[in-house]
């Protein structure tokens, strides 16, 4: 048997999730779909429907379809327990047949999915054995867990310490900031006692060393080359 494609779609017709397991573009598959629910007659019992080549084994979740595409060459026998097989797994991980727990369970119901297909051909894995897979947790998966969980550690003891040293540069800078604002402070007030005006009163020495207005009177020092009136005697007088 070859399955091309696994899928959960709407009553419509609309995808919701879809796994290809051949070579299939997302038109093909998308077209595919919408025609899926036109071809189911009305109060069919049955779980298989064909066109041109395609098979399509399908199975009713409530409101939702499981489908399953294969071509008309695969065995119809194992194509319907293949579908049991997907439908056992499904509604074990959905739980609720809705559109979000169908969104919200994609990823594993894609990883499932892989479990039961490969390369479009059956394994031979049964329910208990994909159960256990898909529960299994390797030694590899459970170091990186350990890796990733110390890094995350180390990243959030890094975040603190930067926040401590940024804390302590704060600290610092508004304690010198105080400080030099105190120093200005101190500054400033004596600046203000030291120049306030003053003024020095002449002393007595320097009062008396004053220089004196010159006098206005003659010298009496200077002797002038005048005449002197009644002094001077005539020659009329010596005779």
């Amino acid at each position: 048997m070859t399955i091309l494609s696994a899928a959960i779609s709407t009553k419509s017709g609309k995808p919701i999730i879809s796994r290809q397991y051949m070579q299939l573009t997302r038109s093909r598959v998308e077209g595919l779909l919408n025609t899926f629910p036109k071809l189911i007659p009305l109060g069919s019992q049955h779980t298989t429907v064909e066109i041109e080549n395609i098979r399509f084994v399908y199975q009713p979740l409530d409101e939702l379809y499981l489908v399953l595409i294969t071509n008309k060459g695969s065995n119809i026998l194992q194509d319907i327990e293949s579908l049991s097989l997907f439908s056992r797994i499904t509604i074990d991980i959905i739980k609720q047949h809705t559109q979000e727990s169908v969104i919200n369970n994609a990823f594993d119901l894609l990883v499932a999915w892989d479990e039961i297909i490969a390369f479009g051909y059956r394994d031979n894995n049964n329910i208990h054995q994909i159960k256990s897979l898909l529960e299994m947790e390797s030694h590899e998966e459970k170091i990186q867990d350990i890796i990733a969980k110390n890094k995350e550690m180390e990243a959030k003891e890094e975040l603190k310490r930067r926040a401590r040293a940024l804390e302590m540069q704060r600290r610092e800078a508004a304690k010198v900031g105080a400080q030099t604002g105190l120093s200005a402070g101190k500054y400033s007030s004596s600046s203000e006692l030291n120049i306030s005006p003053s003024f020095d009163a002449p002393s007595p020495s320097s009062a008396s060393a004053a220089p004196t207005p010159p006098s206005t009177q003659t010298s009496s020092g200077f002797k002038g080359s005048g005449m002197k009136l009644g002094k001077k005697k005539t020659t009329i007088d010596q005779f």
